[in-house]
């Protein structure tokens, strides 16, 4: 499962954050955290790296979101890691 610590920076007045929070916690997977100083920190969990990037679009594209900056990222897709299995060790043979 995909994880994202991002803080995000608005744009505008106070009032203009209020209306971008509203936004933002009608997003699925997004959990906010603390706002300080005209940013805000959230946690994206998306089930695939794919659903992720979509999410991140979205939240670029949102009006009073001024920018996305990454603090954390766990980007293993259990999708990716099932079809595409990388070996632990390597065998030798004598």
């Amino acid at each position: 499962m995909p994880i994202a610590g991002l803080v995000l920076t608005f744009s505008g007045t106070g009032a203009d954050s209020d209306a971008v929070l509203r936004t933002l916690r009608g997003m699925p997977g997004l959990t906010l955290g603390p706002r300080k100083a005209g940013q805000l920190a959230v946690v994206l969990e998306t089930a695939t790296v794919r659903d992720q990037r979509a999410v991140w679009e979205e939240l670029s594209a949102t009006p009073g979101v001024a920018g996305i900056q990454l603090a954390y990222a766990h980007l293993e897709d259990p999708l990716e890691t099932e079809t595409d299995p990388k070996p632990t060790h390597q065998e030798v043979r004598s």
